[in-house]
């Protein structure tokens, strides 16, 4: 079936965190598919929701034997987030998180809000290793959401698995905030305007392109939301095709392809 989708596309949109690696080492066949999609000279680019700019994520990379892979290749939702920045010229913006992810507005200029009641965005960079942890900016959020600010968020994913274990990323805190009666911009799959964008970047034409990823939450509804194939592998978020009759019906689609990995 791979090499079916090798020869049937000719660009490739993949996700890193799951389908490339779990935080600490390589997801077995992930090198080979790589590998194989430069000897067929495919068109190729990283797609992640990670809060931190490509060159982090490259450094990931070279530490886990990657580090012939070209850091152009690789955009975050960090990046996207980085290139609207001048959307918050002369804003206050109040940052939860700041310190887990520094390096993402590293050389940026913006005025930052000391208290979240002097701020005109709330910008969300905050992690947590367990669910109790989500609760920690409640306080923080209800003063936000009196005053109607709007939560700026650069990770719309809402779990990721770190050495099989759970992390609850940005996109969690944002989705309380949104329960709580928030409203949230979101940067990074699965929303049209990150797809939109590496096509432009990377010269992709929709048609002849398919997206490659772990989750159906983001990477699989991304690829819908932008009217492109997808594959989901089982190497991350979803780990067994027993459970792939329910989620779809969760979330009202279904991938192009399903794999186990991306072995040949």
């Amino acid at each position: 079936m791979l090499s079916e989708v090798i020869e049937k596309y000719q660009n490739f949109i993949l996700d890193i965190w799951g389908v490339v690696h779990d935080g600490k080492e390589l997801i077995p066949g992930a090198e080979e598919f790589i590998n194989t999609l430069k000897l067929h000279n495919k068109n190729f680019c990283f797609l992640s929701n990670a809060p931190r700019p490509a060159a982090v994520a490259h450094k990931r990379f070279m530490e886990i034997g990657l580090g012939d892979t070209d850091v152009n290749r690789i955009t975050t939702s960090g990046d996207i987030f980085i290139t609207r920045i001048d959307d918050f010229q002369g804003a206050n913006i109040f940052i939860l998180g700041e310190e887990l992810n520094a390096d993402l507005l590293a050389g940026i200029t913006i005025s930052r809000a000391e208290q979240v009641e002097n701020a005109d965005y709330l910008l969300i960079l905050t992690f947590g290793s367990s669910e109790a942890d989500l609760l920690q900016h409640t306080d923080v959020f209800k003063k936000a959401i009196a005053k109607g600010i709007v939560m700026l968020c650069p990770n719309p994913d809402i779990v990721v698995f770190h050495n099989g274990e759970p992390r609850y990323t940005p996109g969690a805190f944002a989705r309380l905030y949104e329960n709580m009666g928030g409203k949230v911009k979101y940067y990074g799959k699965p929303y049209k305007e990150a797809y939109e964008y590496v096509f432009t970047k990377y010269d992709m034409d929709p048609a002849k392109t398919i997206m490659i990823g772990d989750s159906l939450d983001t990477d699989i509804k991304g690829a819908a939301n932008a009217g492109i194939d997808s594959l989901l592998v089982l190497t991350g978020i979803h780990s067994t095709e027993k459970q792939l009759e329910e989620l779809y019906k969760k979330y009202n689609l279904k991938p192009t392809y399903v794999a186990q990995n991306l072995r040949f």
